[in-house]
């Protein structure tokens, strides 16, 4: 992945011959005690997404830009979860007030989700992300703008970890074996996010699903997984296992872009026993190899993707195809003449085909 995962972990307080020659021995058994350890991932809830927030997108659609920014104005004022607040800040407002170049307006968003205690992924310079930053960067109070978002991402980071949610399929059995489906995210991602664009019929009735968030913060809501060699996504793989009744044979690895690679990454490397990967516009891995994809192959992995012919990756997303045929890894490749770098239209029906074939290896 982009930017992979590193590891978290508390500095064991180990004792040392300098304490006073008064204490007891109680006292320097208890500071030569190192301290536990951080865990690698711990489990997360979902947040329940309130009906204004589903209604204020769609509700938008086709408008105008200033009425569109009114009314989505006017339904963030009705909705008080962060998670909420950050997507229609981030993702909707934020272009919508830069498509009219009201930069005094996107700088006031700013600042006033900033007194809430949220932060976003604002890289200025000559590579500025988003684009509008440069632009922002020109208003006089930029700098004490940006500092704050800084400051808000170094306090949040001090607790951060790799994160998952499972979400349990209906009617959920202890008795009965499931899939388990692990969806990540792509360079900077959540799991909230993610659980509301990875869904389909047959993942809410016949699959555990786990969505992962990285440790490295962007936004608030925006992560990105740190490098630590998969070990935190390897650990929060075997805290699924020990807490929910996981079909092992039937692991499938989802990603989109860089969740897409790290997945690839993942299961041509062994480090979690899935059968199957479902790729949405995934990015190629430096690394991969014919000889590691035949190992696969032999384990029984199948693959599926489904990518945008518009995509700047579109060509190497041809070449992964090649070398996992090659392989002999049994491919679905779909592809998207008129999408980019998204997950391409009716996505729902798209998962289902994609677990038909991952999981019924007959058809």
């Amino acid at each position: 992945m982009k930017r992979n995962f590193r590891i978290t972990l508390l500095v064991a307080l180990l004792a040392t011959g300098g304490f006073a020659s008064t204490a007891t021995d109680s006292r320097a058994a208890e500071m030569s005690t190192p301290a536990p350890t951080v865990p690698l991932a711990v489990e997360i809830q979902l947040p329940v997404l309130s009906a204004a927030y589903r209604e204020a997108v769609p509700a938008v659609r086709g408008l105008a830009q200033a009425e569109a920014i009114a009314q989505l104005e006017e339904s963030l004022s009705r909705i008080t979860a962060p998670y909420e607040r950050y997507q229609l800040i981030l993702f909707e407002l934020s272009f919508r007030y830069a498509a009219r170049a009201d930069w005094p307006g996107l700088f006031t968003l700013f600042q006033r989700a900033q007194s809430e205690g949220l932060f976003f992924p604002l890289q200025p310079g000559p590579q500025a992300r988003p684009g509008y930053v440069a632009e922002l960067a020109k208003l006089d109070g930029f700098d004490a703008l940006l500092r704050e978002n800084n400051r808000l991402r170094a306090e949040a980071e001090k607790t951060a970890q790799l994160e998952y949610a499972v979400e349990k399929p209906a009617g959920y059995n202890p008795a009965r074996k499931y899939p388990l489906v692990i969806v990540l995210h792509g360079g900077a991602g959540c799991s909230a996010a993610m659980a509301e664009r990875w869904q389909s019929p047959r993942l809410r009735s016949d699959c555990l699903v786990a969505f992962m968030q990285g440790s490295l913060l962007r936004g608030s809501f925006s992560r990105a997984f740190a490098d630590d060699g998969f070990a935190s996504l390897v650990s929060a793989y075997g805290q699924i296992l020990e807490r929910n009744s996981v079909d092992t044979d039937r692991v499938v690895l989802a990603g989109q872009s860089n969740g897409g690679r790290a997945s690839i990454q993942l299961v041509a490397g062994n480090r979690i026993p899935a059968r199957g990967l479902i790729l949405a516009f995934p990015t190629k891995p430096g690394d991969l190899a014919e000889p590691s994809l035949r190992n696969a192959a032999a384990r029984g992995v199948r693959a599926a993707f489904f990518c945008g012919e518009q995509d700047d990756g579109f060509a190497g997303q041809q070449e992964m195809r090649t070398l996992f045929e090659r392989a002999a890894v049994p491919t679905l490749f779909r592809s998207f003449p008129d999408m980019g770098h998204e997950l391409p239209d009716h996505f729902p029906e798209r998962i289902d085909e994609a677990l038909a074939f991952l999981l019924e290896p007959s058809r």
